[in-house]
């Protein structure tokens, strides 16, 4: 995918509504060749570049149209990144890092933060995308550009699913709360004793791990062993403060449609397109981060407001009501920020070398319809790192690398596209599906996440969940690439995308929703 730097991106009348400067099949994805890692600010769109994938495969016009569009709200955010790094410079060190390690951790959080840089002005994009969103309207009549969105991902998935669901609440009755949640799988929905199995525990005196969970609220769960960990078995966890050790389901595990509130986002009814972060990380040290959390933690509101005066600087260079610009995938760039300072100050005082995992969750939500999530898997410590799928075959579930057999087989080694809710799970409800011990063995292996909820027969598409396997392990050191010895662990995730009705405040007699 490339972009034609010089020549405008409307398009040509006469010329069936072809964007000059984009080939068909092409859209306007940047290639970063510099470095396999994007920029904090180009990660945060990526999830809206898969779903422009997926409408390529059978619309590359409108697809170029929503890469254009990230463009634009890229570099209208970039535009205050140097605003943004001075405040947090100031913030940093009033909040206690010394001068040479603010500077130091600054030069690295800038790099990361917009390296390599957009090369358009969004001054330029502006009047691009405006010029090719009215003449692409024109050319196809189309009343909705967002309706056919979201018509056209679906159809590039799957051609049966192409007409949109029906809402899912009446017609004639306010819209209800629609959810998104990424959390640690609950035990008794695989049908094992826990959610994280451990392979190779440290090595030392009464070894424990420690579990931190960051939701798309940006809450941090933790969860502890609950005893000493032991090879090949399960680690049974338990919440900060609960003291029923015996416990196989602690608090930290959300019961899908039955989880309290502060585990899952709820999506804005007037934001076209949002996106959340979830991360997880695992701490085989007993006292890992405790100064750096304690950091982070007193500092953070400080730069959560500070990155939100730079997200509406940057929103208000964009006129209202633009279609296509995917300003709202911005909204995952405070809890970006925050990791990565977490990440840089943890590497300055020798903490763990397992991998933290992030998952960037992407939402177009169109008026009542359902929303079309992408849900992207990411590890800055293994930054190559592609998914792998299980499919059955012949009764048994397997591991499969290779995705020609699909529809749009680029898409599924980074993530998933999520079309309205996933299956609903009662408490009581069946398991979805029993993952064998071998492919838990198999991600602990090769180092790799496997998503095993949506197993494939070939040419059937995928079920709705996105359930995953991700390994924790040291990370290799040296210019050998050899594999340190360490602990080895596997823990399993689930995303949900749900709606859910809000209970009516106390007195009122009628049923209400909002």
């Amino acid at each position: 995918m490339s972009t034609y730097e010089g020549e405008p991106l409307g398009v040509q009348p006469g010329h069936e509504g072809e964007p000059l400067g984009v080939q068909p099949g092409e859209d306007l994805e940047l290639n970063d060749e510099a470095t396999n890692t994007p920029s904090l600010v180009a990660q945060a769109f990526q999830g809206w570049e898969l779903m422009a994938e997926a409408v390529a495969e059978t619309d590359p016009l409108l697809a170029s149209l929503m890469s254009s569009g990230a463009l634009l709200a890229r570099a209208a955010f970039e535009e205050y990144v140097p605003g943004l790094l001075d405040e947090l410079a100031g913030i940093l060190r009033n909040g206690g890092l010394a001068r040479s390690a603010s500077d130091d951790l600054l030069g690295e959080l800038a790099q990361r933060l917009w390296e390599p840089r957009c090369p358009f002005s969004w001054e330029w994009m502006l009047v691009q995308h405006q010029g090719a969103v009215g003449t692409f309207a024109t050319v196809r009549r189309e009343r909705s550009l967002l309706q056919m969105v979201n018509a056209v991902i679906r159809e590039g998935l799957d051609p049966e699913s192409a007409e949109p669901p029906e809402p899912v609440e009446p017609p004639d009755e306010p819209l209800g709360e629609w959810r998104i949640i990424s959390t640690l799988e609950r035990p008794s929905k695989i049908g094992q004793a826990g959610s994280l199995f451990c392979y190779t525990p440290q090595r030392g005196w009464r070894p424990r791990v420690r579990l931190e969970e960051t939701t798309y609220q940006g809450i941090t769960r933790t969860s502890w062993s609950s005893k000493p960990v032991e090879r090949s078995q399960w680690v049974v966890l338990a919440g900060e403060n609960d003291r029923d050790f015996d416990r196989r389901e602690p608090p930290e595990f959300a019961v899908g449609l039955q989880n309290p509130p502060e585990f899952a986002r709820a999506l804005n009814t007037d934001e076209f397109v949002s996106s959340a972060a979830y991360f997880l990380q695992l701490d085989v040290n007993k006292r890992r981060q405790e100064m750096v959390g304690r950091f982070i933690e007193q500092n953070e509101q400080a730069i959560r407001t500070t990155a939100g005066v730079a997200l509406n600087a940057a929103a208000s260079l964009i006129p209202a009501g633009l279609p296509l610009v995917a300003v709202g995938a911005l909204n995952m760039i405070p809890d970006l920020i925050i990791k990565t300072i977490q990440g840089i100050l943890n590497r300055r005082i020798a903490a763990t070398t397992l991998p933290n995992w992030l998952v960037q969750h992407t939402v177009i939500k169109i008026g009542r319809q359902p929303p079309t999530s992408a849900v992207l898997l990411y590890s800055e410590e293994l930054p190559d790192n592609t998914l792998v799928g299980a499919q059955t075959i012949n009764g048994t579930m397997q591991v499969v690398d290779d995705y020609g057999d699909f529809r749009v087989p680029q898409l599924w080694p980074r993530g998933r596209i999520l079309h309205g809710a996933t299956e609903p799970e009662a408490a009581d409800a069946d398991l979805p599906m029993v993952v064998p011990a071998d492919l838990w063995t198999w991600v602990d292996v090769n180092r790799r996440p496997l998503v095993w909820s949506d197993s494939w027969e070939s040419g059937r598409p995928p079920t709705h969940g996105f359930r995953v396997l991700l390994p924790f392990s040291p990370l290799p050191s040296g210019k050998t690439g050899k594999q340190p010895k360490g602990p080895h662990y596997v823990a399993a995730l689930r995303v949900e995308v749900y709606y859910r009705e809000v209970v009516p405040p106390a007195g009122q007699a009628h049923h209400w929703k909002i």
